[in-house]
């Protein structure tokens, strides 16, 4: 499990830079964050302008509804919808297509792109991400949503992955780290402050696989993230760092918008 424990072990550090993770803690289903600061998920799809302004038009639309929605539940009701409706009466067939293999890769928390899967193994995962969605929407907390979402990563490496994939999967760093690391990115490090980057996080993931449960691997990441921003990071730095707006969401408190961090 080595590749879902570090990745589960990250949620310390995302929580200290202010990051929101994955869709299962009421956010909008993966794919599904535009505007807000979130990218637009359709980018990569080369929309007409005409399918552009549609786009805009249903996704205005959708969060004027959820903003008045009651609870969670409701707002991932409302956005799942929305990003139906557009998938339906909207993109093309082969922007369908291309659109819900980006969600499934996304979904999934794994970096399947760079693991060359065959065309079965992609039907193999989409299934087994579709079943964990539907599980996910049914889970009666983040908690017991999160881990429905780690036990599809332990399903997918497992069961559709081959040994060298996984081989592979174990040199990748996992999402969380590498969205602490793009944060870290975006504060203009000096060569050898991402040289004393890397070594920490190096560092830590070694000494996340011997750790004995989350708690103490969790312990792991936040000390290292201490490291990074007591010892590496310039004042300047920190403060920037601190006043990042939250993945997808509005800033505030410290840039720390939107729920907490998932696995």
């Amino acid at each position: 499990m080595r590749y879902a424990v570090v990745a589960m072990a990250m949620v310390a550090v995302l929580a200290l830079v202010g990051t929101t993770a994955m869709a299962q803690d009421g956010q909008p289903p993966a794919g599904a964050r535009g505007g807000r600061g979130g990218g637009n998920p359709f980018a990569q799809l080369d929309l007409t302008a005409e399918q552009k302004t549609k786009v805009e038009g249903i996704l205005k639309a959708s969060r004027e509804k959820a903003d008045k929605a009651e609870t969670p539940e409701a707002k991932r009701e409302i956005r799942t919808a929305a990003m139906e409706d557009i998938k339906k009466n909207v993109l093309t067939e082969e922007q369908r297509t291309k659109f819900e293999a980006m969600q499934v890769a996304r979904e999934s928390g794994l970096p399947l792109s760079e693991l060359a899967l065959t065309a079965e193994q992609k039907a193999k995962v989409a299934e087994l991400v579709k079943a964990a969605r539907e599980k996910a929407a049914k889970a009666e907390n983040p908690q017991a949503r999160r881990e429905i979402m780690a036990a599809l990563r332990e399903e997918i490496r497992k069961n559709v992955l081959t040994d060298e994939q996984r081989a592979k999967l174990a040199t990748l760093p996992g999402p969380m780290e590498r969205m602490v690391t793009g944060r870290l990115d975006r504060l203009g490090l000096s060569d050898d402050q991402k040289a004393k980057v890397k070594g920490i996080l190096t560092a830590a993931r070694a000494a996340a696989e011997k750790a004995e449960g989350m708690e103490a691997k969790r312990a792991v990441f936040t000390a290292a993230m201490d490291d990074i921003k007591k010892n590496v990071l310039t004042e300047e730095q920190r403060k920037k760092l601190e006043a990042m707006p939250a993945r997808g969401g509005r800033g505030g408190r410290g840039g720390q918008g939107g729920p907490p961090a998932t696995n």
